[in-house]
């Protein structure tokens, strides 16, 4: 990383486990949000078809039958969406204990030999 004419130096890691474990677990909780944003996102993109879907039906059916079909609801809907985010917030937390009882290390001279 260039900053003006100077190279910006990067931290050394050796004999710092707990700054690389910290630096694990911010990378890893990010993959964990990436992941339930992709999927509240999914989530999102079907409640709009179906709110589609549940309007031209409700031109062709009485309304009140269609009511009664709609599985997709908003209650429906918040349910799967705190699901989501419960399942990564309970993952990530898991993740988190479990490094607790590592202690974690760079591997040294990693492609300098091989």
């Amino acid at each position: 990383m260039k900053r003006g004419n100077k190279m910006k130096k990067l931290p050394s890691f050796e004999n710092q486990s707990g700054q690389i474990r910290e630096v694990f677990l911010f990378s890893t909780k990010r993959n964990f949000i990436n992941i339930c944003k992709r999927y509240l996102s999914l989530l999102e993109t079907l409640r709009v078809d179906h709110d589609v879907f549940i309007k031209k039906l409700e031109e062709e059916v009485d309304p009140k039958i269609v009511k009664k079909l709609d599985y997709l609801d908003e209650t429906k809907y918040n349910y799967i969406r705190k699901q989501v985010l419960d399942a990564g917030n309970d993952s990530y937390r898991d993740l988190e204990n479990f490094a607790d009882m590592l202690e974690i290390e760079l591997k040294k001279d990693k492609g300098n030999n091989g």
